[in-house]
Formats: structure tokens, C-alpha cells, sequence
């Protein structure tokens, strides 16, 4: 993708378990970089969950090749948060092709 279409500010976290005073695990997601992203909507999905509906929407973003991506990434945008569902390289631009979905919270 050109440089043009990354037009959005993204933040990107990966998840730490530490331990806490009580030997507990407790998972938390640290902040590893903000960066710019190419966003384009998927499709949304329609969810009944203790007899309310939402619809969550996936979308599919483009981030540069150097922007670390693991199994436990979070994406926030636009205040709100995404986990990423897949991803693969796109060796002709150098970039990253993900697809995300909005976390229930």
C-alpha cells in the first residue's frame, strides 16, 4: 500500500501475565507502538449475549512490515479495542495485512 492510505493512528499492545503479591496470574496488555494503519470495514456480526444483542464488526487493517504482531496483540482505535483474528505478510508492499474483530468487554 502506498503511504497515503494510512491514515489512521493505531496503538498496538501485546499482552503480559505477571504474578501478582498474592501468586496469582494476572494478564495485562502493555503498550508497544503507535503507528499508522490503512483501515477497511469487513462485515459485522449480530451476537445475543444475557438476552441483549450487539453487533461486533471485523475489520481488516494494513500496518507497516516492522510493526510486531503476535497471537496476543490488541489494536485500540477509536477508543475502542480489537484482537486480531489472522495475519499475513504482504511482500510486495512490505506491510502487514491483518484482520481484527472488536472485543466484547
Amino acid at each position: 500500500m502506498k503511504a497515503g492510505g494510512f491514515i489512521y493512528q493505531v496503538e498496538v499492545y501485546h499482552r503480559e501475565v505477571e504474578e501478582n503479591d498474592y501468586g496469582e496470574q494476572v494478564e495485562s496488555y502493555k503498550l508497544i507502538r503507535k503507528t499508522r494503519a490503512a483501515i477497511s470495514f469487513r462485515n459485522r456480526s449480530r451476537s445475543l449475549e444475557n438476552s441483549s444483542e450487539t453487533m461486533l464488526g471485523s475489520y481488516e487493517m494494513i500496518v507497516r512490515q516492522y510493526v510486531e504482531i503476535d497471537n496476543t496483540t490488541r489494536i485500540k482505535y477509536s477508543g475502542k479495542w480489537y484482537q486480531v483474528i489472522e495475519w499475513h505478510e504482504d511482500l510486495e508492499y512490505r506491510d502487514k495485512v491483518l484482520v481484527v474483530e472488536e472485543v466484547r468487554e
